[in-house]
């Protein structure tokens, strides 16, 4: 995700580009991967945050903050996922299982399942 893909303003997440086994590409896996995403005040704060590591510019919100470039894969991600969770005290769960959070996060809020499925990449509601 880069920077211009966040608006702080409009408190969103524009997901319209896809990093797929280790490389860059320029829209997202499928037409239901184009989506705006509403940021809750957690996440909000959260890229604020991460500002002061990678900047404010038009580059990379995430990156390897051990070489400073883009994650080669999803590999390193995941034993870094791993570290930070057993660190945490957490069970292990899966990054991909953070979308189902995400997900029942939102229907808890009272998001409509008809109509908020998009926002988190399926093409039909659950």
């Amino acid at each position: 995700m880069t920077s211009r893909a966040v608006s702080f303003r409009e408190m969103s997440v524009s997901a319209e580009a896809a990093f797929v086994d280790g490389e860059a590409k320029d829209t997202a896996k499928s037409d239901a991967g184009l989506r705006q995403i509403d940021l809750r005040n957690g996440a909000l704060t959260a890229l604020q945050a991460q500002t002061s590591f990678t900047g404010n510019g038009p580059e990379l919100v995430f990156h390897n903050p051990t070489y400073g470039t883009q994650w080669e894969g999803d590999k390193p991600i995941h034993r870094r996922w791993r570290r930070i969770l057993k660190q945490a005290g957490v069970r292990y769960l899966n990054p991909y299982q953070t979308r189902h959070t995400f997900a029942s996060s939102l229907l808890m809020l009272g998001s409509c399942r008809s109509t908020s499925h998009h926002k988190w990449g399926t093409r039909t509601p659950p």
